[in-house]
């Protein structure tokens, strides 16, 4: 094999690298917005059952003159407007994170190929070829390290969120 192969096999595969650690991260920035659209849920789930913000629960508080649940519900809805702006944080992060797909560059186009394949020898191209690659590889890095930004920001949000998600849950038990 020669050193003309060799180029062209290495570009060729790394440029394949790079298409599948895009859709790795593509893969990743949907299953978290599934899961932050689940911790949505759960927030939901903990005020409609929680009583907390309930007029009854309210009302049974402040006839027993109870002051400290009236501070849990209080501490309740701060952690949960908390949750909802990280969840829009995260949403927004997972949206940049998609706008990034329409800047991906893969050379050589066929076009460039059918005509550079009447006027070059086999392993002229193989060069050629390679050089493409290693052009679109050098192009997509950067759109590809603003992607996997994007996509920890947002995990790491989502890990925050679910912390306030069991907080939100156990201020709901206290506050019973």
């Amino acid at each position: 094999m020669g050193s003309e192969e060799v180029l062209y096999e290495v570009a060729q595969r790394k440029l394949s690298d790079q298409l599948q650690s895009v859709n790795e991260l593509d893969t990743k920035a949907a299953t978290l917005f599934a899961f932050a659209s689940g911790l949505l849920v759960f927030f939901g789930a903990i005020l409609s059952l929680g009583n907390i913000g309930s007029k009854k629960a309210f009302a049974t508080i402040l006839a027993a003159g109870a002051r400290v649940p009236l501070t849990y519900r209080v501490l309740f809805f701060i952690v949960l407007i908390v949750a909802l702006v990280l969840y829009l944080f995260v949403l927004n992060s997972l949206r940049l994170a998609y706008r990034v797909n329409s800047r991906w560059v893969f050379r050589p186009t066929m076009e460039w190929l059918e005509d550079a394949c009447k006027r070059h020898t086999q392993k002229e191209m193989q060069i050629l070829v390679a050089r493409q690659c290693g052009a679109s590889l050098a192009q997509n890095r950067g759109p590809l390290e603003r992607k996997a930004k994007y996509v920890e920001h947002a995990l790491n949000l989502i890990a925050i969120e679910s912390i306030l998600a069991g907080l939100t849950g156990l201020v709901a038990l206290l506050g019973r």
